[in-house]
């Protein structure tokens, strides 16, 4: 159930967004879409409308994730409760499609971006799964975020690399306001 793709407002700044998502979906090619723009542009919307299609097509279970959220659960079971975060960690590493909303909103900081952030990105792209982030920043302003700590400036740049190396394609919808029909 949830928000279908064609309900969704298909400007032509948002048709090769769609286009390549559905190329993703019909050829299951586990890669990655980057996507950004200003609050309340339908980011979440379409994300959502993405994991929904992908979700009824093959008859898998998705995950649609708050970043800001999922690293503030996944730190605090670091310490607490490692069974739980190891589970975790491998419940969303592992599940066929995962939306990471929010992206670069979460805390941030060298501990997230190395045990949190990181390994979860690599076990996705190691798998070869689908992976779609939306975020107010564009992937290079996300990058500057994570320049942070011991080896900052290459780990960083480390991250940016494995999220381009799996993207079809990074899109920026800033300024378009969400439509459905």
């Amino acid at each position: 159930k949830g928000i279908r793709l064609n309900s969704l407002d298909l400007s032509n700044v948002r048709r090769p967004l769609v286009k390549t998502f559905i190329n993703i979906l019909n050829n299951n090619t586990g890669q990655w879409l980057y996507l950004s723009g200003n609050k309340k542009c339908g980011k979440s919307i379409i994300l959502v409308s993405f994991a929904t299609e992908y979700a009824l097509k093959y008859n898998v279970n998705v995950a649609v994730v708050n970043s800001q959220s999922i690293v503030k659960q996944l730190s605090s079971e670091i310490f607490n409760d490692k069974e739980s975060f190891l589970n975790d960690l491998s419940m969303l590493s592992n599940i066929p499609l995962l939306v990471l909303d929010g992206f670069g909103n979460e805390a941030i900081s060298e501990f997230n971006r190395d045990n949190i952030i990181f390994p979860l990105l690599s076990n996705r792209s190691d798998n070869n799964l689908i992976t779609l982030i939306g975020s107010d920043l564009s992937l290079d302003e996300v990058g500057q975020l994570y320049d942070v700590g011991k080896n900052g400036n290459i780990r960083y740049k480390q991250l940016l690399s494995l999220i381009r190396s799996n993207s079809a394609g990074e899109f920026d919808i800033t300024g378009i306001s969400y439509k459905t029909k």
